[in-house]
């Protein structure tokens, strides 16, 4: 079933695996509590990095339900386009 159209299924696709690779390297960044991330001036750095490790982890979990979705549809997209292709012949 055909939801969204082959552009902008295209385009949610890409944008969705650099979506789960930014915020897992993120995630994995706050985890280690890397230096630039959690110290700086009080109030301007979350006083706790694993809870939003886990925030990052979380958000690049549902980027992936949306990459999974939208390549479906681009998979849909390119065989309803094959179809019409070899129906326009008849």
């Amino acid at each position: 079933m055909n939801v969204v159209g082959p552009g902008l299924s295209l385009c949610c696709t890409i944008v969705s695996a650099v979506g789960i690779v930014f915020l897992l390297l993120l995630g994995a960044l706050f985890n280690a509590e890397n230096e630039e991330l959690v110290e700086g001036k009080a109030g301007t750095v979350p006083t706790d990095p694993a809870m939003v490790a886990r925030g990052c982890y979380l958000a690049g979990f549902i980027y992936m339900g949306f990459f999974a979705f939208c390549w479906c549809q681009s998979y849909v997209n390119q065989k309803m386009a094959a179809e019409e292709r070899g129906f326009s012949n008849i």
